[in-house]
């Protein structure tokens, strides 16, 4: 049996067309190599739940999210997406993103 690189793990979970790029950029960011096995401690890692969040964060933020490679977004879905990605920050200590855009005027 193949094994399971953490980038296809992260793209199981997630479900959703992103640039193969954003995937490995978001686990470097998060020390992780896409590229590497996966198992059990890495899914069960912060960083590894952190580059889930991210990735439904960008999801959220999308351009193209609305509607893309037969996947529908729906304004209940976009709020149940941001509760998910909150519940996976929350759960390592990393603060929340908001369903309302912050406005900053210079």
């Amino acid at each position: 049996m193949a094994e399971l690189t953490i980038q296809n793990a992260l793209k199981a979970q997630v479900q959703y067309p992103l640039p193969a790029d954003f995937f490995t950029a978001t686990l470097m960011k998060r020390g992780l190599n896409g590229d590497d096995e996966c198992t059990k401690e890495v899914l069960d890692s912060p960083q590894f739940t952190g580059a889930h969040a991210d990735c439904l964060k960008q999801v959220i933020i999308y351009p193209n999210s609305i509607s893309q490679g037969g996947i529908s977004i729906s304004k209940t879905d976009r709020s149940s997406l941001i509760n998910i990605a909150n519940r996976l920050y929350q759960s390592i200590g990393e603060e929340g993103i908001d369903e309302r855009p912050k406005i900053t005027f210079y």
